[in-house]
C-alpha cells in the first residue's frame, strides 16, 4: 500500500505546479492537487447518452485545448478468468473524446492514477 500512496503522490506532484484548468476523471486527483473540480465524467457522459448535452460541447472544449491536462484512469484488468470487468475503453467519456485526444493531445505521463495528457504544439 505504501507503493501505491508513493505513486500516488507523484501524479499529485506532477499535477500541482499546472496552471489552467484541468480534466481530471479522479476526483480525489484533482482535490489532493489543489485544482477545482470543474467536470463531471460520470453526468456528462450520461447527458451525452441521453441527448441532454450535445457531444461537440465536450469535444468543442477539446479541440480548443481549454484544458491544460486530461487525465483518464485507466481501465482495471481482470484478475482471475471470468471477472467482471469495466469495457476495454476508458469509462465515462464518449469514444470520440478519444479520437480528439489522439489528434489534438499528446500523452505527456502515465501514473497510477490513469494517462494524463496535454494539447500539442
Amino acid at each position: 500500500m505504501d507503493g501505491r500512496e508513493r505513486l500516488f503522490r507523484d501524479d499529485v506532484a506532477y499535477l500541482t505546479p499546472l496552471s489552467g484548468p484541468v480534466l481530471c476523471q479522479s476526483y480525489l486527483l484533482c482535490v489532493r492537487a489543489g485544482k477545482p473540480l470543474i467536470y463531471d465524467a460520470y453526468a456528462v457522459n450520461q447527458m451525452i447518452l441521453a441527448h441532454r448535452l450535445p457531444e461537440d460541447t465536450l469535444l468543442g472544449k477539446l479541440r480548443g485545448h481549454e484544458y491544460a491536462v486530461v487525465q483518464i484512469s485507466d481501465v482495471r484488468q481482470a484478475a482471475y478468468p471470468g471477472e467482471q470487468t469495466m469495457p476495454n475503453r476508458f469509462v465515462h467519456f464518449p469514444d470520440a473524446v478519444f479520437d480528439v485526444l489522439d489528434q489534438e493531445y499528446v500523452l505527456d505521463r502515465v501514473g497510477i492514477s490513469g494517462r494524463f495528457y496535454r494539447p500539442k504544439g
